[in-house]
This record gives C-alpha cells, sequence and structure tokens, in this order.
C-alpha cells in the first residue's frame, strides 16, 4: 500500500464520496481536488478541471479517485500517464489500511478464529447447534453451506421434535462430547451452557463457541472497510436526521460499547473488556458509525427497532449531500448519555429473558467488575446515567459500584433507573437522592393483574410491585421525582390488558406509559415466539390483533406506542395511522 503520509493528496472527485472519504481520512494532505465537470469548477472551493494534473510533478503527489463510477477518472488520468497504485489509487484501495490498525490497535486479541480454521476444527466431528430460536435460525440462513447434524435443547418439551429437519436432543441424551463441534446459538444462557460443556471436558473455542465467533471471527462482520464502502454507497434518506452516536453509549454484558441501543446500532465501537473508553469511543468503527448519521445513510441502524428513523422517507441519489456542515462535527469529550447493562443478574426471571433466576458466576463477575471500574472513569462526567437495561440495578453489586457516588465526589446530574420495582424502596431511593440532582424513574411492569403478572415475571410478588408503585406515584406528585414511566412488554398473554394499564398508569401519575414488542432472545424456540409474538416472520401484524390497538384509551397523551411507526398490517397499510388516524 502507498505510504500517503509524507506526500500530498490530489482528491479526483467532488461529490458525497469525497466528503465521506475525508471525514475518514481526515490526516491526509490534501492539496486540491479535480473534476472532469467543468460547470463544478466555478461552483466548489479548491476544485479544478483535471487536466492541470499534467502539470503536476507525479512523485511528489498522488491522487486518489473519490467517484462512484471510476472509468471516466481511469482513462483520463492514465492518458497523462499516471500508473495504477504508483501515482493513482482508488479510494476503495485505503480502506483495508483500516482494517489493519482496528486489529493492531483496539481489539486485537478479540478476533481468533477465521474461515479456514473451522473446518479445520470439525474434521471428523458432527456439527451440532445447542439452541433452537432465533439466533440458531439467523445463524443457519446465513451460512447455508454448513450441514448441521443435530440440534440440542434443554428444554424438555421439545426434545425429539424436528427443527430445520434435524432431531433436537436433550443434553442428557449425549453420549460423544468428544465427537460433535457444537455452536451455541443463544447469548443470555452461554455461560452456563459453558460451564457445563467444560465439566463433560470440552475446550472453549476448541470443542464448541459462542456463534459470533464459531464460523467466523467477529471482525469480519464488522471489519472497518467493509463498513466504510457500505455507508458510502448506501443512498441517503432526506428528511431524518439523528446524532445520538456522537454524545450516547450503551455497554452490554460482553462489555461491548454500542453508540446507540444495541439492538437499534448493535455495532459496538469496542469491547471494554479488552480496551479503554478512549479507545472504543474514538475507534475507526465509531468514526464510520457516525459518518452513516452524518451523511443519513443509516446504514448501521435497524429500521424495525427505531421509532426515531422513518424508513419511508424519500430516499435521494447517491451523491446528494444532505447538509455540508454536519462534516464538522466531533463527538463530546465524555459521552451525554450512558446506558450500563453489564450484568445479567437479576432477582426475577421474566418469561421473555429467562426461565430461571440468573446471578454472575465467579468468571462472569471478573469481567463485569473489569468493565465497571472502566465505566466508573467517565460516569462523573456525564449528563444523564441510565441504568439498568440488562438485570436489576438494585439487585447486582456491581451496579451499586457504578450508581451510588463517592463520598468525595460532586453530586451527580441525572440518573435514569430502569428497574422491576421489586427493590425499589426508601433505602434505595435515598441513596439515589444524595447521589443525583434529578432522578427519573421508569418500571418494567407487563400486566395490570396479579395472574398475568405470575405468568409473565416469575420470581415477582405483584403486591409488593403495586405498594413500591404507590410510593414512586408519591414521591412524583411531591415533585421528588422528576419522572416516572411504566413499561409494558406486549405479547399475547397480556395484550388484552392494555386498556387497563394505562388505567392504573394514570392513578399512579405516571408521565408515560411505554408499550413495545416482546423480542426473542433467546429464550424461545421459533414455533413458541410464534405464538407469544403478535407480529409474523414477516414483522407484520397479526390481523387479530389490530382492534387492540384502536382503543380510544391508547389514544391518551401519556401513552407511547413509537414502536409502531415501521410496522404494517396484511395490506401493507402502516399501523399507526389507523390508529391515531394520520
Amino acid at each position: 500500500m502507498c505510504d500517503l503520509i509524507d506526500k500530498k493528496v490530489i482528491i479526483y472527485g467532488v461529490g458525497r464520496f469525497r466528503k465521506d472519504f475525508l471525514y475518514i481520512f481526515d490526516k491526509l494532505n490534501v492539496k486540491y481536488s479535480v473534476t472532469d465537470n467543468e460547470q463544478l469548477v466555478s461552483i466548489e472551493k479548491k476544485v479544478k478541471y483535471f487536466k492541470c494534473l499534467e502539470k503536476e510533478n507525479k512523485n511528489k503527489y498522488v491522487v486518489v479517485i473519490c467517484e462512484y463510477s471510476k472509468e471516466n477518472a481511469i482513462n483520463n488520468l492514465e492518458n497523462m500517464g499516471y500508473v495504477y497504485k504508483k501515482n493513482y489509487w482508488n479510494a476503495e484501495d485505503l480502506f483495508q489500511e483500516l482494517d489493519k490498525k482496528y486489529i493492531q490497535n483496539i481489539t486485537e486479541d478479540l478476533f481468533g478464529t477465521i474461515d479456514y480454521l473451522f473446518f479445520e476444527k470439525i474434521r471428523g466431528k458432527k456439527l451440532v447447534i445447542w439452541g433452537t430460536g432465533n439466533y440458531s435460525s439467523e445463524l443457519i440462513n446465513a451460512n447455508p453451506q454448513i450441514k448441521i447434524d443435530y440440534f440440542i435443547d434443554s428444554n424438555l418439551k421439545i426434545t425429539g421434535k424436528l427443527y430445520n429437519g434435524k432431531t433436537i436432543k436433550h443434553p442428557d441424551m449425549i453420549q460423544d462430547w468428544k465427537n460433535i463441534y457444537i455452536i451455541i446459538a443463544t447469548i443470555n444462557y452461554y455461560y452456563e451452557i459453558r460451564d457445563y460443556l467444560i465439566e463433560v471436558g470440552l475446550k472453549e473455542n476448541i470443542d464448541f463457541a459462542l456463534y459470533r465467533t464459531a464460523l467466523h471471527s467477529p471482525f469480519k462482520t464488522q471489519k472497518p472497510s467493509e463498513m466504510l464502502i457500505k455507508t458510502i454507497y448506501d443512498k441517503p434518506l432526506k428528511k431524518r436526521n439523528c446524532f445520538e452516536p456522537f454524545s450516547h453509549i450503551e455497554v452490554n454484558y460482553e462489555g461491548g460499547m454500542c453508540l446507540c441501543c444495541p439492538n437499534r446500532i448493535e455495532i459496538p465501537g469496542g469491547y471494554l473488556y479488552k480496551v479503554s473508553f478512549k479507545e472504543a469511543w474514538t475507534s475507526i468503527v465509531s468514526k464510520i458509525i457516525r459518518l452513516s448519521m452524518i451523511n443519513r445513510t443509516f446504514s448501521f441502524c435497524n429500521k424495525n427497532n427505531c421509532p426515531n428513523l422513518n424508513f419511508n422517507d424519500e430516499i435521494m441519489n447517491r451523491d446528494t449531500i444532505i447538509c455540508e456542515d454536519d462534516y464538522k462535527m466531533k463527538q463530546t469529550l465524555y459521552p451525554e448519555h450512558i446506558n450500563i447493562g453489564i450484568d445479567n443478574s437479576c432477582n426475577l426471571m421474566c418469561t421473555t429473558c429467562r426461565n430461571k433466576i440468573k446471578i454472575a458466576n465467579k468468571e462472569e463477575k471478573k469481567r463485569i467488575n473489569i468493565i465497571a471500574d472502566k465505566l466508573l472513569e467517565i460516569v462523573p462526567y456525564t449528563k444523564t446515567l441510565v441504568m439498568a437495561g440488562n438485570g436489576e440495578i438494585f439487585f447486582n453489586e456491581s451496579y451499586r459500584k457504578i450508581w451510588i457516588k463517592n463520598e468525595n465526589e460532586a453530586k451527580r446530574d441525572t440518573i435514569y433507573v430502569i428497574s422491576n420495582g421489586i427493590l425499589f424502596n426508601a433505602e434505595n431511593w435515598n441513596k439515589l437522592k444524595q447521589s443525583y440532582n434529578n432522578v427519573k424513574l421508569t418500571i418494567s411492569v407487563d400486566a395490570s393483574t396479579k395472574k398475568t403478572y405470575d405468568r409473565i415475571r416469575c420470581g415477582g410478588d405483584f403486591n409488593k410491585l403495586i405498594k413500591n408503585l404507590k410510593y414512586a406515584s408519591m414521591l412524583k406528585k411531591s415533585g421528588e421525582l422528576k419522572f416516572f414511566q411504566l413499561n409494558y412488554v406486549i405479547q399475547s398473554l397480556n395484550c388484552f390488558e392494555m386498556d387497563e394499564f394505562v388505567m392504573m398508569a394514570k392513578k399512579l401519575n405516571a408521565d408515560r406509559v411505554y408499550f413495545t414488542r416482546v423480542m426473542n432472545w433467546g429464550t424461545y424456540s421459533t414455533s413458541e415466539f410464534e405464538k407469544i409474538s403478535l407480529f409474523d416472520n414477516n414483522d407484520i401484524i397479526k390481523d387479530k390483533y389490530i382492534k387492540l390497538f384502536k382503543s380510544n384509551i391508547l389514544k391518551d397523551p401519556i401513552v407511547d406506542l413509537s414502536f409502531l411507526y415501521n410496522f404494517t398490517d396484511s395490506n401493507g397499510e402502516y399501523i399507526i395511522k389507523k390508529i391515531v388516524g394520520e
């Protein structure tokens, strides 16, 4: 690769491609740009007609082509004696340098497995997948070339049944552990399954691996060069904008530092278990994700999980620059908004995410504490701390270490508490009040009756919850609690109680009732999830549930149904329009 550090660069191209390229390669010594469109020469600053290159010293300058269609540029340059990869380069040639830098300086030891090694590992062994949920299905669909012998699942209800044409076996049925290679297709139970497999004599990453690393290095799914090509070549949206990744992070239980909610942008900028906050915050992956906001392509956003992005917006020509000034944007020194969900440990076992009480083991606690210590370095400087989207904030020691301020530390600004409410009491409230100027509270309930609550939020105490909700209501009424929200994850077991839940929330002085749909985090098999979800496999709402959302009570100003914005019915009509008449 040509070393451009010591040379001056001339960019061939003047459109969005150039702007995107220079946002990422901002250290290049760019002299000016050229174009073969004479009309643009008088319009664009520092732009010359390409024939001026005939007079340039080819040993002193390097031309980089930043055009979507390069044929004209290549012909023009070579007719003037320029030689490919000596005097001129395609912009894409430089992208691979980003991959080398990312591995060497950011997360070198995270990426161990590569494609050809996978086939060496399974040589002579049967290939087995542990798990029959969405992750398993996605793994199979993305890798049709792999041949699976059978599936493993601890759910006795599906033992012996077929999944994707192969038998499902219970772990107790397996005798030949040494003769199989296992891909674990679940996240929430990975460590439990891993411990079990180690007990039977298998070795991690040799005899089994998590689905993300089993077939490919995780780096392959987020290689900076591929990410940059995608966002440069994607087409921008006209009206929408979002700049969350410039001031926002969410840290998940793997230590992945995402620049938005992980189910909206799931590619992390880095892993805090392995690198510092600064390395992840300023990584090339983080920068490319921010570029996708600036150029309005939103290339790495999940449209179905983001209510803020209307993907029915007008799609513009690829070379359109929506707002040139946005390319000057820089991320904040510290995130203004930090959402932490690093510990799965919880005092409940809600059916939507687990089937037993989850408490971190010794190895998990070690990893969690490393991440927590790095977060403590930046938490005092944030405006809003959100805890905890994963696990229970008042149950976990690792969380308490983060959200309770040190004695010598100044009072923090704002905390947004997300809790199941069982441990929200006067003792914990007083600690919150001592540590923060503003406390906002969200309690996940998912039911309006004890019968439904007991079916969904196993291990909870509905009567205790109601008592704590009334305590929160009192704090809200007095003005001590700045914001009070109740969450409700809609599924077939509770969808008929939505009206009643809104009425309950209003009596409790709640500011907002936030409804969202149930997700499969690897807890359900495909058939089980189909039964509880209000949406089919194509994310189209099932006809029998549409009428539930037309209730006048759900039109109350405190109700948030924004999750519906991107979903349609079986006729292709947007559900939200049917509900609010817009």
